[in-house]
């Protein structure tokens, strides 16, 4: 779950609303994570997590953002044919930065509370939220 709450969609104030709550929710995730207490040895590891997190909030939030303003400047027939490569790479950028959380999470046994199906793997996102094979 990105964020709490619903929001309008098809608006741009809508889709800044979201962003603004996927920015909003996932800090609190966060910081409730970031206040358990962590055993020293794996305190640097748990560090370099919540970074990686907090970076993949911020980029979960513009890439909404980004897949928005994109699918609204989608005029003519033109743009409309290069909209799906345009929004995979939108939809892949996290992907590189999910692998690196996910191998944190494991060397951290971080479980999934995130309403997903399972725990991520090295290879990519929650795999409730993996595109189906193309």
């Amino acid at each position: 779950m990105l964020f709490d709450g619903t929001h309008t969609i098809g608006t741009r104030a809508g889709a800044i609303a979201v962003a603004r709550d996927i920015r909003t929710s996932g800090g609190k995730r966060l910081s409730r994570a970031d206040a358990v207490p962590k055993p020293l040895r794996t305190g640097l590891l748990a560090k370099r997590w919540i970074r990686l997190e907090r970076r993949l909030i911020e980029l979960y939030a513009d890439d909404y953002l980004r897949i928005w303003y994109a699918i609204e400047r989608a005029r003519t027939r033109e743009q409309r044919a290069q909209l799906p490569a345009a929004l995979r790479a939108l939809i892949d950028q996290p992907h590189r930065f999910e692998r690196q959380a996910a191998a944190l999470e494991a060397a951290l046994n971080v479980p999934d509370c995130t309403g997903g199906s399972g725990p991520r793997t090295a290879g990519g996102p929650p795999s409730s939220t993996r595109p189906p094979p193309a």
